[in-house]
């Protein structure tokens, strides 16, 4: 299904297919707010979102990065799937993984190369904090508790990533930016 701002391609159904078009359009333009990107309406590049029927599915066919991502952008195209099966949260689970990953757009053209890793991976974490309610509209700028909760600890711990080494891009595993990132963005 063709959107304004979107081509959405999947295999996993009608629901998926309709649910994604209403929330991807709607997200839009929290996106262009949040981001001070074309707030006006100006055209942007459309994205294509691809949403496989399943984890097993996105791991062979989606180019899937690293083995613990649940979804990608790869500068084109934001890839994920159907978290019913084989993933985490079901429809609402897929949705934070889209939400996230079509984000990256957005500070892409808004930032550049330019932007940090800690920034670019907080500022996607922060649009996990979006929900779809029953409604049809959405919600955002809410707490996402599986990134708080992990910066809880590392901050009450001995401290072996801290934010300074986080800043400065000295960190070891990619995946600390994630909780950092969304803490500084989120405060």
């Amino acid at each position: 299904q063709d959107t304004p701002h979107y081509k959405i391609r999947t295999n996993a159904g009608y629901r998926v297919l309709k649910t994604t078009a209403t929330a991807m359009e709607q997200v839009h333009g929290f996106y262009r707010e949040f981001h001070q990107y074309k707030t006006k309406g100006e055209s942007i590049p459309p994205a294509n979102v691809l949403i496989f029927k399943s984890a097993e599915e996105y791991k062979t066919l989606g180019n899937q990065p690293v083995e613990w991502a649940g979804g990608h952008w790869d500068g084109t195209n934001v890839v994920t799937y159907d978290a019913r099966n084989g993933g985490e949260g079901g429809l609402a689970g897929m949705l934070d993984t889209l939400f996230h990953e079509a984000s990256h757009q957005f500070t892409s053209l808004a930032g550049g190369g330019a932007v940090p890793a800690w920034l670019n991976e907080g500022m996607a974490s922060f649009f996990e904090g979006t929900k779809l309610l029953s409604n049809g509209k959405l919600a955002w700028n809410l707490v996402v508790p599986g990134r708080l909760y992990p910066l809880v600890e590392d901050l009450r711990g001995p401290k072996p990533n801290g934010i300074e080494k986080v800043m400065r891009g000295e960190v070891d595993d990619y995946r600390v930016n994630y909780p950092y990132g969304w803490g500084i963005v989120y405060y």
